[in-house]
This record gives structure tokens, C-alpha cells and sequence, in this order.
């Protein structure tokens, strides 16, 4: 059986997949902090981590990661959650900043006569 798939086909189909799975953690992310589910926000930023990793480099990585263990004890003991929010709240603009940087994140131009047909 020949593969018909051609690299920059699976490339393309890897690369919506991982903005579709951005795109619900930032939802997702947006709505907990707006609960003040801190530990909610915190899995979302661990996700939203993991997901743009690869394209971080090993310095700003290892910072990261030690700030978000940082907020874990203080989340798990309940400690100073304002200051948790405030670190989650930084780290969550940092690593959009990073995503953007990697071309994660685009922006889409619609030509307005076509929005109000699709709607």
C-alpha cells in the first residue's frame, strides 16, 4: 500500500492540531481566571507549557518551569494566592509572547462583506 500523505501535508495537519489545542487552552485558561480557579489556571498554563516547549529555549524553559513549581506549593498550600494569581497571570502573557515568537499564533484578516455571509 503506497502512503499518499505527503511530509508537508502531515506538517500542515500537525500545525492545525496543536493551534486547535492552543486555542481551547486559551479559552479554557481565560475562563478559570476569570473564576479565580487558580488551580485550574495553573493546569492550563502547564498545558499551554508543554504544548509550545519545543520552541522555547532550554534558559527560558528551565525559568519558566521553576516559577510554575513555585505557584504549585503555593496554590497546593493555599499561600499567598495573590501573589499566585499575579505570577500566573505574567507567566500566561510570557508564554504568548513565545508562542507568538514561534508563529504560533496568526492573525486572520476577513474582508467584512464575506463575514456577515458566513454568519
Amino acid at each position: 500500500m503506497e502512503n499518499t500523505t505527503s511530509p508537508g501535508e502531515i506538517e500542515f495537519n500537525s500545525m492545525v492540531a496543536v493551534l486547535k489545542r492552543l486555542d481551547r487552552i486559551t479559552n479554557t485558561l481565560n475562563f478559570k481566571r476569570q473564576q479565580r480557579d487558580m488551580q485550574g489556571v495553573l493546569d492550563c498554563i502547564i498545558d499551554y507549557f508543554k504544548e509550545i516547549y519545543p520552541d522555547i529555549n532550554k534558559e527560558t524553559r528551565k525559568e519558566l518551569w521553576n516559577d510554575i513549581e513555585k505557584i504549585k506549593t503555593k496554590i497546593l498550600f493555599k499561600e499567598n494566592t495573590g501573589w499566585a494569581l499575579k505570577r500566573l497571570d505574567r507567566i500566561d502573557l510570557e508564554l504568548r509572547d513565545l508562542a507568538k515568537e514561534a508563529g504560533y499564533l496568526t492573525k486572520t484578516a476577513k474582508d467584512l462583506g464575506k463575514t456577515v455571509v458566513e454568519n
